[in-house]
């Protein structure tokens, strides 16, 4: 069986689903499953995920089961992306120590800071009644906290790294 991906469309598991697109793995060798909040709560997820979110990963051929998105990342990126075209290498050359580092900060800074809070903003655009107090601390927090981190992070740089 496959390598899966358990998914939600517009959750935490969609920047894994870009990466392996942008990797070519989609259906060969990993299956991207698309799923329901509903199906997150069905005894059959909850037996891989227990905590009944998106995403869930599994590798069944090695006995993997994985449910944490930094983790699953990592995993895919040290398995599938050999030639190192999205992460930088594990090396014990300090100046590429410096640069994984920079990756290290810089994609759990996205993981765990940023794409909840975009996420929560987005959905609270939703809603027919808006907080308008919420949306205007959070655009506030966008543009005073978060963008100019990763401005400070990019610099003149046209990538992060």
């Amino acid at each position: 069986m496959p390598a899966t991906l358990y998914h939600v469309p517009r959750t935490i598991s969609s920047p894994i689903v870009q990466l392996l697109l942008e990797l070519g793995l989609v259906d060969n060798p990993v299956l991207v499953q698309e799923m329901s909040f509903a199906d997150l709560k069905t005894e059959k997820h909850l037996a891989i995920n227990p905590m009944g979110t998106s995403p869930a990963f599994e590798d069944t051929d090695l006995g993997i089961t994985m449910w944490e998105s930094g983790a699953i990342l990592d995993y895919l990126l040290e398995r599938y992306d050999t030639e190192n075209q999205f992460h930088p290498a594990t090396t014990s050359d300090p100046e590429q120590i410096k640069v994984r580092a920079k990756y290290l900060q810089l994609k759990q800074y996205i993981i765990a800071t940023v794409y909840p809070f975009i996420a929560s903003m987005y959905i609270h655009s939703l809603k027919k009644e808006k907080d308008e107090e919420y949306m205007a601390a959070a655009k506030k927090k966008c543009h005073t906290v978060l963008g100019p981190v990763m401005s400070t992070w990019l610099g003149d740089n046209q990538y992060f790294l």
